[in-house]
């Protein structure tokens, strides 16, 4: 037993030993996946990752459920007035009032100004990659200024004047204090290097890139900010004309100036003056007389991938983006693979009521005091009675589908049928002639949550 007991504790020992000079060892060791800046700008194939990481910092608009990743979402489509939402996820914080500096919900500040430094990183570094392919320098160079300027311009349309680092590289062991650029300043300057940029990118991307930024999207952004600037939000708007830094001096602007209109309209004008002169590749999707009587020339804006209007898009290949497309229009995703579920992007009566009849009139032409509709009679729009009536899908293998209708549904222009889904109505699916009944005690409607609280669906998506 003595010899036994000798030998264990000798083993042990051993073991011991081995395993501290083995440690000693590991721990001596420089990790493989530490690298310096210059090394990673030494190989073509880390500057490209180095680039495409840096994409990762523009915000996933297509995530309006805000669960790809879960902190960094698109809340701004639930949070609006514009639509309903089922769901109850972080934008239900921008609506009840609890959002505040230091419980954000959703932060975006961090992640665009950390964008804007690995873009200024790569800026200042990737003329030192002598690997580099003809052309690629100024093409990437070009991709990550507008990376760059498009963090400023999100940090701006979110949270209005911003600090403008521009291409500073600060050290992040500093400590920095410093006043936001005014309104006017930080607009200048982010149209100006949109504007620079667009005519250092192309007018379109290889089938390989696609999605990667264009002269189009440059140019359309600058556009849109523009027009932004020149609306009641921005253009002297009294509400912001306490907004002062220490000195005094006002953040936004406070009074009105016409002649932004101008400006706007002027880079509106010229983005479609350029799309008609072949020098932007976007032109509007055409369609059969059939095909456009139903709809779906329509719908395929929507649905149809890279197509001609698209400017800037998005198709994320993350395994539940699909999951996020359902989730936002529903009724998705349980039973006969769109049927019985739930939903949570769900479309106003006030948007339903915009749409105008087949035969061009608009049936609500204002509300009473009550908020009921004031109804075009000579439109032939009624909120009254049920009638057979064959549904002018946007689905040509569909070939309608008879049903009995609220009568408020019938007659409706094209558009109407390929972007509102009604109680009653039909989604693709793979039982053509199953009606779907969103209303509160229906198969599709209330539920514990996410549940379809307008009686309506967005239809403009697969």
């Amino acid at each position: 037993m003595k010899i036994m007991k000798s030998k264990i504790l000798f083993y042990i020992a051993v073991g011991l030993a081995f395993l501290t000079v083995s440690c000693d060892s590991y721990l001596d060791k420089e990790p493989d996946d530490m690298q310096t800046i210059e090394g990673v700008f030494a190989k073509r194939s880390t500057t490209e990752q180095y680039l495409a990481n840096a994409y990762a910092y523009l915000p996933e608009q297509y995530d309006a459920v805000c669960i790809v990743p879960p902190m960094y979402g698109w809340p701004f489509v639930p949070a609006s007035d514009e639509a309903e939402w089922g769901a109850v996820r972080v934008y239900a914080f921008m609506q009840n009032g609890t959002l505040s500096a230091s419980n954000p919900s959703l932060n975006f500040w961090t992640p665009l100004y950390r964008g804007i430094r690995e873009t200024n990183v790569f800026l200042e570094h990737v003329g030192e990659c002598k690997e580099l392919e003809d052309g690629e320098l100024e093409a990437w160079t070009a991709e990550a200024r507008y990376i760059n300027v498009m963090c400023h311009y999100w940090l701006a349309m979110i949270y209005g004047p911003i600090v403008l680092v521009k291409n500073e590289i600060i050290d992040v062991n500093s400590t920095i204090y410093r006043e936001r650029d005014s309104w006017e300043d930080c607009v200048k300057w982010i149209c100006d290097e949109l504007e620079a940029v667009a005519y250092e990118l192309p007018p379109t991307q290889g089938d390989t890139y696609k999605g990667k930024p264009t002269r189009g999207a440059a140019l359309a952004y600058r556009s849109r900010l523009l027009l932004y600037t020149a609306s009641p939000l921005f253009n002297g708007n009294a509400y912001f004309s306490s907004v002062k830094k220490k000195d005094g001096t006002a953040l936004f602007p406070t009074t009105k100036d016409p002649e932004k209109w101008r400006v706007a309209a002027n880079a509106a004008k010229n983005f479609i003056d350029m799309c008609e002169d072949g020098s932007l590749p976007h032109q509007l999707l055409t369609g059969s007389d059939e095909e456009n009587a139903k709809g779906k020339t329509y719908k395929r804006v929507f649905i149809e991938a890279w197509n001609s209007e698209l400017i800037d898009a998005e198709f994320p290949g993350a395994n539940n983006t699909y999951y996020v497309y359902l989730l936002e229009q529903g009724p998705a995703p349980n039973g006969d693979r769109f049927l019985n579920g739930h939903a949570t992007n769900c479309a106003t009566q006030f948007q339903v009521d915009a749409y105008a009849m087949e035969n061009g009139r608009y049936p609500i032409t204002g509300y009473n005091n009550d908020g009921s509709p004031v109804i075009d009679e000579e439109s032939g729009y009624t909120e009254s009675g049920f009638s057979t009536f064959t549904v002018p899908t946007f689905d040509l293998d569909y070939k309608g589908f008879t049903s009995e209708m609220f009568n408020m549904y019938k007659n409706r222009e094209p558009r109407f049928y390929a972007s509102i889904f009604y109680n009653e109505g039909v989604w693709p699916n793979t039982v053509t002639d199953k009606p779907v009944y969103i209303n509160k005690y229906g198969t599709d409607g209330s539920n514990s949550s996410d549940y379809n609280r307008t009686g309506y669906l967005i239809r403009d998506r697969p």
